[in-house]
């Protein structure tokens, strides 16, 4: 059965140059893979990038927030797949490659929070605070991660940067070609580069992140304070991040219970 109309995923972008379907999962690769597709389609350059982040006041500061917006989708000749009509969106999901990427549960979700409550992004943590008003300012990796496994326990709906991704992508009901890991982000990149969309390009050039470290030394990196994280984070809610994303371990191949109780 395809899901098509109002129930797709706003995650699903599409790039008819290309001819594929991409799900954008956050802290997975998303911001190099939009960029990437982009330059892929012929419709962006770096230099053009560079452009529009010179004249934008709300990227200069954190750059690779432009291949998130609405401008930089209009660019790179990227549409959500639920801004079709039913047609096209069978048409497209019967006839495109589809891909998208997973990582680790676990790191992911330190991941978001280090990017969002340590490093800082106001516009996801208000939001986070206005529908947790219980909880005071700088919290704690522990309370954090209480709160969101309360959320989905409930079925409340949570931010996209720490949704699940059955709920993002619906890989049980869309068929898609590919499913690719963080862990091997240059490989995946090379197979979907060559295999499914028949280009030589240069990888390397194609995957270097917007600003930072490379994305493979800076995964490294984040698993290191993701497990230093974990360690100091009761076995309780160990255990309820388990089931609550219980899901996305099974779906995808990942053990929950690496993490030994402190």
């Amino acid at each position: 059965m395809l899901l098509i109309g109002a129930d797709l995923p706003s995650q699903i972008l599409v790039s008819d140059d290309l001819h594929l379907i991409y799900c954008h999962v956050p802290k997975v690769g998303s911001t190099v893979w939009k960029r990437a597709l982009g330059l892929l389609s012929g419709h962006v350059t770096d230099n053009i990038i560079h452009s529009h982040l010179q004249s934008d006041s709300r990227t200069k500061e954190n750059p690779s927030k432009f291949v998130h917006r609405p401008e930089y989708y209009q660019l790179a000749g990227l549409r959500k797949l639920a801004s079709y009509d039913k047609d096209e969106q069978i048409y497209r999901l019967k006839n495109y490659n589809k891909f998208f990427l997973v990582r680790n549960p676990l790191e992911r979700l330190y991941s978001a929070y280090h990017d969002k409550f340590l490093v800082g992004d106001t516009g996801v943590t208000d939001d986070f605070y206005r529908k947790h008003a219980n909880l005071t300012m700088n919290i704690s990796f522990a309370t954090f991660l209480n709160a969101i496994i309360t959320d989905l326990l409930q079925n409340r709906s949570v931010n996209e940067h720490w949704r699940p991704f059955y709920q993002l992508c619906s890989p049980c009901i869309i068929n898609y070609d590919y499913i690719g890991t963080i862990n091997n982000m240059v490989h995946d990149a090379e197979f979907i580069v060559k295999n499914m969309l028949h280009k030589t390009s240069n990888i390397s050039s194609l995957f270097n992140p917007l600003n930072g470290p490379s994305a493979q030394r800076h995964h490294v990196n984040t698993s290191k304070r993701a497990w230093q994280a974990y360690a100091k984070v009761s076995s309780e809610i160990r255990h309820k991040v388990c089931k609550a994303y219980h899901a996305d371990f099974t779906l995808f191949g990942y053990d929950c219970h690496i993490v030994p109780d402190s």
